[in-house]
């Protein structure tokens, strides 16, 4: 365990951070029962609010979706493309591995 002194550091020994799920099916509200309810049923599960936004305002590179398959109706988002590309390695053995990038130093 870490420490300062002669106390225990908090977390010093577990995460702080989970790796636990959250559904992004929207939950049933069990005090609320009208004629929407029963239209969502038929309809099947819905995304919730929080996983709604938080994907609208997530980077994307869809640039090799196939939008007439995908059911999407509106342009590819490619605004993060060079961003999400300019993040990715590979690591091999706690090593970066470099090779794949396409610009490299001379």
């Amino acid at each position: 365990a870490l420490s300062y002194g002669n106390e225990d550091l908090p977390y010093s020994t577990t995460s702080l951070v989970t790796s636990d799920c959250v559904t992004c099916i929207e939950q049933e509200d069990p005090n609320r029962r009208d004629e929407e309810d029963d239209d969502d049923a038929e309809q099947g599960p819905e995304v919730s609010d929080q996983c709604g936004r938080l994907y609208e305002g997530a980077g994307k590179c869809e640039s090799s979706i196939n939008l007439s398959t995908s059911g999407k109706t509106s342009d590819a988002n490619n605004a993060a493309c060079s961003y999400i590309n300019g993040i990715q390695f590979t690591k091999l053995n706690g090593v970066v591995d470099t090779s794949s990038r396409a610009s490299r130093a001379a």
